[in-house]
């Protein structure tokens, strides 16, 4: 016996690879894509009275322009018409085809499920209006063609939808309610074609319809659950001829079977045996009701008895399912984060090509002696032997001048070398030409410095919107819970309390409340929204009418002010700010200007400006130091800075964050002891790179914190601190110019400076 590879022989290994062959071609049928064509041709085999057949036209018309579908299209429909009870309608319906194909492909009308539903609507109207002519035509006969024609449009609406549920790939999360609208009329229409008469008054029909329903509605959310039972009770109640009872009575079922399906599947058909007989017990005589009851009964039970893998095709609609607001999100998302990415590059690019070509480099050394060497030497008679035959020597003398010049600022006549003083026909010009050409060099140097710095400025800002705008792309994927039921409830409380509102937001333990047109309190809408909740909340940021709301910390804070300028200027060089950010945190803000007036108050308020915008907007606290240096490097070809002093209190963790950029010392006092929180940094704007120093503080209630300029300090830091020790604890406005006026007396009040101190004190919320 001759052996083979697969078996004890070669008949063994060909009924093997027989076999094998078969289970992969079973293996590759779809069988849910079948099922489609399946469920196609018993729904095409419905008769409606008057001896219309729609469906199977609908099908035709959603097909249309589907070549893959278009052989067993034909096959399937042609099988449907050709069965005994359907031998009236045929010449009707292919004279509808015909009439249908020609004018598609007159008007080109396209895949659009309408488009294709209103064509196929008035062929058949013509197709049966021509039938009917020959015999005689009545109103009733008209009647029935514009019911069909209606029918018509729908059904092709419905089966596309169906068809892209069988097509589309199986992703439950892109299925809606429209969806389930589809596919239930597709599958009861099916159920329905399968023409089951009546045994012993037991109606399969509504065994099936029952079955189904429960499959869907259990399978599903009970919203579109619901819409499923009232799609199959509309069908099947048509059909029956008592359409009001069974689609209340389905419509019924399938909203307790979704709401209690989450408890199991016999809680599920339980419910829907209970709903099933609350609508019908006093629509029906008793044994309609006893004969529908067994039928409800049945299906309830073979679904219980379903194994899961059975009832995982009805799985239609995700409970997560993508809406149009999660498509628009997800796209929104991706817009952003392409455009932090392109910023990002770009800001990657400036960086690159920025260049810092210093004085002493080969290129620029080599620059500076020709054009110096062209200047003076252009026509010498001795220019060949000294740069041609001397090169070297020539080449040494210039760069010991060049360095002379770098040394001392100028070149003078005793700094010229020997051996150049002794051969060069123009000595007496020589040292103007060096000293003019280096001062060309320092101003080319200057500049190329300032714009070499000025495209690292450009980089750093275009990281901070990269890397905000990042920030934003990640909210936008991520927004957080929305609470309807707390939304609600404070729309309807501070209605009641005369506060109008457009909308109300509550995500994330925020409120955002969109105000109607016209002024209102913050206050009063604080206490309104505290009383609803039963919490304490309070209004961090308003931008016009939209209050956002979070809940009060466990500590609170007061700020008081007090500032004197310098001789009495009108102006002052120093500017503050003091708000909210980010609900629990409280900013607060003092900024020093180079000297005083007007100038320093516009760079101060510059720098304070910019902050208060950027952190409110949420950028963090480095990206928007590094935003306020390189707006002070940037904005004038003069020196320009100014001392940034930044104090963040996170009143939720008790945590005070101190940013020091050439700042003044800040204090902390607590009882009589006193916590200096000093610094060693420079203003912003007097270097390229932000030079900033930051330190974080526990804060308790009872604290104060003062923030002073370098006005008030003037005396030292360590007599500041003994006057705020002894200073007794009152309101911010009184310690602030108890300070101020106390360190004005320790310059025998004469004010050499701007002077601003800022004073909050921290206390218990409620």
């Amino acid at each position: 016996m001759e052996l083979g590879l697969y078996g004890n022989n070669k008949t063994d290994a060909y009924e093997k690879g027989q076999k094998t062959g078969i289970k992969e071609k079973l293996a590759k049928i779809n069988y849910l894509k079948a099922s489609y064509f399946v469920l196609m041709f018993f729904s095409s085999r419905i008769i409606l009275p008057g001896g219309i057949m729609p469906f199977g036209l609908a099908f035709f018309a959603a097909e249309y322009l589907d070549r893959a579908h278009a052989l067993p299209t034909v096959i399937v429909l042609s099988a449907a018409a050709l069965s005994p009870e359907t031998m009236p309608a045929v010449f009707r319906c292919c004279v509808s085809i015909v009439l249908f194909s020609v004018a598609a492909r007159r008007w080109e009308i396209g895949k659009a499920p309408l488009s294709k539903g209103i064509v196929m609507s008035i062929c058949a109207f013509l197709a049966g209006f021509i039938q009917k002519v020959g015999g005689g035509i009545s109103l009733y006969d008209v009647s029935v063609l514009i019911f069909e024609s209606g029918i018509l449009i729908i059904s092709v609406y419905l089966f596309s939808g169906a068809k892209s549920v069988f097509f589309g790939g199986g992703d439950t999360k892109s299925y809606g309610a429209q969806d389930m609208i589809c596919i239930s009329a597709f599958l009861s229409l099916s159920l329905i074609g399968l023409g089951l008469p009546h045994v012993l008054g037991f109606d399969p029909n509504c065994f099936f319809c029952a079955l189904l329903l429960l499959a869907l509605a259990y399978k599903n959310p009970a919203a579109t659950g619901a819409v499923a039972g009232v799609i199959i009770g509309l069908i099947y109640g048509f059909y029956e001829g008592n359409m009001s009872f069974i689609l209340s009575a389905f419509a019924l079922s399938a909203v307790f079977c979704g709401f209690f399906g989450k408890f199991g599947r016999a809680a599920a058909a339980l419910s829907f045996i209970t709903a099933y007989s609350l609508a019908a017990y006093n629509s029906l005589s008793l044994l309609s009701f006893l004969l529908m009851l067994e039928a409800v009964t049945l299906a309830s039970l073979t679904f219980i008895l379903l194994p899961e893998k059975a009832l995982r095709p009805f799985a239609f609609v995700s409970e997560k399912r993508r809406s149009y607001a999660d498509k628009l999100r997800e796209l929104t998302f991706m817009d952003i984060t392409d455009s932090a990415n392109a910023i990002h590059d770009v800001a990657e690019i400036f960086e690159s090509v920025s260049e810092n070509r210093l004085l002493g480099t080969e290129a620029a050394v080599s620059g500076f002696f020709e054009k110096t060497a062209r200047r003076i030497c252009d026509d010498c008679p001795r220019k060949n032997t000294c740069w041609r035959h001397e090169f070297h020597r020539t080449y040494t003398s210039f760069y010991v001048l060049l360095q002379l010049c770098e040394k001392n600022g100028r070149a003078s006549r005793a700094d010229i070398p020997d051996e150049l003083l002794t051969k060069c026909q123009r000595r007496d010009n020589l040292c103007d030409a060096v000293n003019n050409m280096f001062e060309v060099y320092k101003t080319d140097k200057l500049w190329e410095s300032r714009v070499n710095d000025s495209r690292i400025m450009l980089s750093k800002q275009l990281m901070c919107i990269s890397d905000r705008l990042l920030k934003t792309a990640g909210r936008v994927k991520s927004p957080g819970a929305f609470d309807s039921f707390k939304e609600s409830s404070l729309s309807m409380y501070l209605s009641e309390q005369g506060i109008k509102t457009e909308r109300i937001y509550a995500v994330n333990n925020r409120i955002i409340i969109i105000l109607d047109k016209g002024e209102t309190d913050a206050l009063l809408v604080d206490g309104a929204v505290s009383r609803c909740l039963g919490y304490e909340c309070r209004t961090v940021k308003r931008l016009g009418n939209v209050l956002y709301l979070a809940p009060a910390p466990g500590l609170k804070i007061k700020v008081g002010k007090a500032a004197k300028n310098k001789n009495d200027n009108p102006l002052s060089g120093d500017s503050s700010s003091c708000m909210f950010v980010d609900g629990n945190k409280y900013f607060m803000a003092l900024s020093d200007g180079m000297g005083s007036g007007e100038r320093a108050g516009r760079d101060s308020r510059a720098a304070v400006t910019i902050a208060s915008k950027m952190l409110a907007a949420g950028f963090d606290i480095e990206n928007t130091v590094s935003m306020i240096n390189s707006v002070l490097v940037l904005k004038s070809a003069e020196t320009s800075f100014a001392t940034l002093d930044m104090a963040i209190i996170d009143l939720k963790r008790g945590v005070a964050s101190f940013y020091k950029s050439g700042a003044a010392a800040s204090f902390i006092k607590r009882g009589e002891n006193v916590f200096p929180v000093s610094s060693a940094s420079l203003p912003s704007g007097s270097l390229p790179g932000a030079d900033i120093e930051n330190s974080s503080h526990k804060i308790k209630e009872g604290d104060v914190i003062f923030m002073v300029s370098d006005g008030v300090t003037s005396a030292g830091a360590a007599r500041i601190s003994e006057i705020i020790s002894k200073m007794d604890i009152s309101s911010p406005d009184e310690m602030a110019m108890k300070l101020l006026n106390k360190a004005a007396a320790l310059g025998a009040n004469i004010i050499s400076d701007d002077m601003t101190v800022l004073a909050a004190s921290v206390g218990k919320a409620g």
